[in-house]
């Protein structure tokens, strides 16, 4: 039924998946004594953020327990690019890092599309992890003069 309404209204229409940026587990602000509140807090935070992003005609929801999903239909006033780009560039002022996956012909189910952002979420991640590779922290014996 998804698939037939998407082909009926002859537009674009891009999903996109977020995910904070601070999520990582086990690290950073979130170890420790209550990680889990701290996570909560983080993620009602990227929920409002998210929301500030979507317009009205937007669609926004959590879709696992450290994603959210955008439905954006592109409409006359801007390009599926200038959308993608405007959203994500506003995600990224929070930290939030996200993934597209663009409307196709032949139409795609839902469930596929969300398989895509995430993958290309994931390519991003990888990409930026590889760009900025975490820093010692100091605390690792071996930079020690002297250490075997």
């Amino acid at each position: 039924r998804r698939v037939l309404f998407r082909s009926r209204i002859k537009r674009p229409w891009l999903l996109l998946v977020a995910e904070p940026g601070n999520l990582t587990a086990g690290a950073g602000p979130f170890a420790g004594p209550f990680s889990d509140q701290r996570r909560d807090i983080e993620l009602v935070e990227a929920a409002d953020h998210l929301r500030g992003i979507a317009t009205q005609a937007d669609a926004l929801a959590r879709i696992d327990e450290r994603h959210f999903a955008m439905s954006v239909f592109v409409d006359d006033t801007e390009t599926a690019e200038e959308a993608s780009s405007r959203i994500q560039a506003a995600a990224a002022r929070r930290g939030i890092e996200m993934g597209v996956s663009l409307s196709s012909h032949p139409p795609i189910s839902v469930d596929a599309m969300i398989g895509q952002a995430l993958a290309d979420l994931a390519r991003k991640i990888e990409r930026e992890r590889e760009a900025n590779p975490p820093v010692s922290s100091g605390r690792d014996r071996s930079n020690f003069a002297g250490a075997a």
